[in-house]
């Protein structure tokens, strides 16, 4: 009888302690964690008020519950999740789970020890009995409907955003803040843009400026306020604060610059205040190639402007636009520029090509491309666009007019092939496999590697061919690489790509991914048996879309997080303009069990449980994101801040832990 008391008796100091010091998951506000009012940070999530430590019987009530809650959910999540695997159920059936507490008791009974290492152990066995349950579920129920959704392939073309409609967003938000600002006193409009969520909308925010440069208010990042950024620039050297200012004296309109990793789309407007002129604004991120080049232009033109006000030879400025893993290099967008004569004096690409004249170069359909863009030049201050056709495919080059100390006239460009995309890099992979069926290997080389003819080229898409041991065997881009063993390339992140690329490579096609001269590569490949040897036909893209781009960027995470330790992974994603920032496009991490890792580069949140995180329609989106990458690659729209929001999540063990990784972007 004494026995059984005993038993009992440490059979309930057992639950109330394991659950005082179990980790509380947060419930349905941010009060607790962000300071009370309109000063949240995090876009809209809603958590618990975390209990005072000081009021322990409050505490003690609170653990209780928590308790019979998380037995509630773990039921509710075994009857989601589970899925027919070796007998297992289906989801939607009731399944009963089988409670042991008399083995728990007599672990903590027949142990010996004094009471301090009883809790200790108690709540070590509960921590990690929750783990393991918890990664247990995802590794058991994931193992078929994993592979099923790898193998359906999310495409990005699935995906929208729509630029015009983000467009007049941006219009209508910094005209009504214009309204604020006339009809309140300044410092009121300015705490009200700065600090509350009056004027945020989905990742637009009001930035203000006087005239000297001076940041009045900024909706993103308070700490820039009463700083001077007049002479700030961004990647590519272009001083955007000074560019905005000159914008709105000159009537109002469009900037484009280097914010965060990416390039932004700012409108801009002149103010006034009780006699004070003010610079307005709110901008967002199109993620196109368009807004892309065009930064890199004025960036160039900028840094030939500073060198030639430095009176340093105009020559230093060409000779950094035309190096190949510069400031001015993107993926595959890179500056070139020639003198009005024709003489090109900087190429990103192609350095070989400086000192040769093309002024007579034309395309297939008799265009003189470089005649035309000094004769657009020679019309305007202002840049401009010309489209003509490059290696079978449309192209669109945007060039600036800069002069030299000697009044000697030049061009700085760079252009994009806008066809260029997915469905091209498919359809030429497939073109290529069925030419070397019929030709084999050696006609292969022939017809992909030399420049001869087009047929094996669009734009910049051209194809290569490795064997299984990552030699190349023929290499549309560069016939010089023939040869070369890649098995061992890493990308930015120390991605074994080549690898990668062959060991995923089928006869149906796929896709891998890597991040290469700082912007993120899709190739997409296809695996030949000629019979005495089998080969991979590869073709690689850069993204030209805000999905596209959401998509890689989560998939380079989660494979930094894959091939380093955590703590240097969560660190990268963390960082402010860190290279897991493009833009609005950033990192959220959480466990199985929703404790976040990383929440972009909102630091309050590391190491607490967001599980039960609201979006502006009261949904549980993490617990929502959990779910879903439990199943596969997924794509979840949620709303916050007032807008409807896409959101790429997968998963990924390591070290028999779960991590989710999950990135979006506004509508």
């Amino acid at each position: 009888m004494n026995r059984q008391f005993i038993r009992f008796g440490v059979l309930g100091i057992f639950v109330v302690l394991c659950t005082m010091y179990a980790q509380e998951p947060l419930s349905d506000n941010l009060d607790g964690i962000l300071p009370a009012g309109e000063t949240e940070e995090i876009e809209a999530i809603e958590v618990s008020e975390l209990p005072d430590q000081a009021e322990e019987s409050v505490l003690e009530e609170d653990a209780q519950e928590d308790e019979a809650g998380a037995q509630e959910t773990t039921k509710e999540t075994s009857e989601e999740v589970i899925t027919e695997d070796a007998g297992a159920l289906e989801v939607g059936e009731e399944a009963s789970v089988e409670e042991e507490p008399a083995q728990e008791v007599d672990v903590v009974d027949e142990i010996e020890v004094p009471e301090e290492e009883q809790v200790s152990a108690a709540k070590e066995l509960a921590e990690k009995r929750k783990r393991e349950d918890s990664d247990a579920i995802i590794r058991d129920t994931a193992k078929v409907k994993v592979a099923s959704r790898e193998q359906e392939s999310i495409s990005p073309a699935d995906l929208t955003f729509d630029i015009e409609k983000k467009r007049k967003e941006t219009v209508n938000i910094v005209h009504r803040a214009m309204r604020e600002l006339k009809s309140q006193p300044l410092d009121i409009a300015c705490n009200r843009f700065s600090h509350t969520k009056k004027f945020i909308f989905g990742d637009l925010y009001i930035f203000l400026f006087d005239m000297n440069g001076t940041c009045l208010a900024h909706g993103d990042d308070a700490h820039l306020l009463w700083q001077n950024l007049y002479n700030l620039t961004d990647w590519v050297g272009t001083p955007f604060i000074k560019h905005i200012i000159k914008k709105a004296k000159s009537g109002g309109g469009w900037v484009t610059y280097g914010w965060h990793n990416a390039t932004k789309l700012a409108y801009v407007q002149l103010v006034e205040k009780d006699g004070v002129a003010y610079a307005i604004g709110s901008g967002y991120y199109p993620h196109s190639k368009e807004e892309a080049v065009v930064n890199i232009v004025k960036g160039g033109v900028s840094m030939l402007k500073r060198i030639k006000k430095e009176k340093d030879p105009i020559d230093w400025a060409f000779s950094r636009m035309s190096y190949p893993s510069g400031q001015f290099v993107a993926g595959n967008l890179y500056l070139y520029a020639l003198d009005f004569r024709g003489t090109i004096m900087a190429q990103g690409e192609r350095p070989g090509l400086i000192g040769s004249n093309s002024w007579n170069y034309k395309d297939a359909n008799g265009v003189y491309v470089n005649r035309e863009i000094v004769k657009k030049l020679k019309m305007t201050t202002e840049g401009v666009w010309v489209e003509y056709i490059s290696k079978r495919a449309k192209k669109k080059a945007y060039a600036e007019k800069v002069k030299g100390s000697d009044g000697k006239e030049y061009f700085i460009a760079c252009g994009y092939y806008p066809e260029a995309d997915r469905a091209q890099t498919i359809e030429l992979v497939r073109k290529g496999y069925q030419f070397m069926k019929m030709h084999g290997k050696s006609g292969a080389v022939d017809a992909f590697s030399h420049r001869r003819s087009d047929e094996f080229r669009y734009g910049d898409l051209a194809l290569m061919v490795y064997d299984l041991k990552g030699h190349i065997i023929a290499d549309g881009s560069n016939a010089d690489n023939v040869g070369r063993n890649m098995y061992d390339a890493q990308d930015e992140d120390g991605f074994m790509y080549i690898q990668n690329i062959i060991a995923r490579a089928t006869k149906e096609g796929s896709w891998t991914n890597a991040k290469i001269k700082g912007a993120f590569q899709s190739t997409y490949t296809q695996r030949i048996d000629l019979g005495i040897a089998e080969y991979v036909i590869a073709c690689s893209y850069y993204p030209v879309s805000k999905p596209e781009t959401m998509m890689l960027l989560v998939q380079s995470g989660a494979s930094y997080l894959k091939a380093n330790p955590r703590e240097k992974a969560f660190a990268e994603f963390v960082k402010r303009d860190g290279r897991f920032q493009r833009g609005d496009l950033k990192l959220v991490v959480v466990d199985a069990m929703g404790l976040c890792y990383a929440y972009v580069d909102d630091m309050d949140l590391i190491w607490r449980n967001i599980f039960k995180a609201k979006d502006d329609d009261g949904r549980l989106f993490i617990k929502l994101f959990i779910n879903e990458a439990k199943q596969g690659p997924s794509v979840v729209n949620i709303k916050l801040n007032g807008d409807q929001k896409t959101n790429f999540v997968t998963s990924l063990e390591k070290e028999g832990k779960t991590y989710v990784v999950s990135s979006g972007y506004y509508q």
